[in-house]
């Protein structure tokens, strides 16, 4: 069953050198992969082992509507939360941490989150 997280999470637009950081809460019982999308073009992909517990770093330099998708699938037979705290920091320092957070159910449930932010 896919569980979209109900809200796209959005960002203020912020200037070209802005950089994008994302960190999936070690758990077990899920797995997860993201991709950082500018436009219609990928400029990056992950999978479990490079994402979950770390902090993944993207510098955005080109304008235009990123988006970052994160995919947790469940493998527990136990419903697990698996958070996503996104943080876009402009090129003068200021922060804004938005966290995202999934409820799956049982095995096989798949999540998706999405992540917007404008770069001018």
């Amino acid at each position: 069953m896919a569980n979209i997280f109900p809200q796209p999470v959005a960002f203020a637009p912020v200037k070209a050198g802005s950089t994008l950081k994302f960190k999936i809460m070690e758990k077990t019982g899920f797995i997860a992969t993201a991709k950082l999308d500018q436009d219609t073009e990928t400029v990056a992909k992950w999978k479990h082992p490079e994402i979950v517990g770390k902090v993944v770093t993207e510098t955005i330099v080109l304008p235009g509507l990123y988006s970052l998708e994160v995919k947790p699938v469940l493998t527990s037979k136990k419903p697990i939360d698996v958070n996503v705290e996104v943080t876009v920091t402009a090129p003068g320092g200021q922060q804004q941490v938005k966290t995202m957070t999934f409820l799956g159910k049982s095995n096989g449930d798949i999540c998706q989150a999405l992540s917007f932010v404008l770069v001018k």
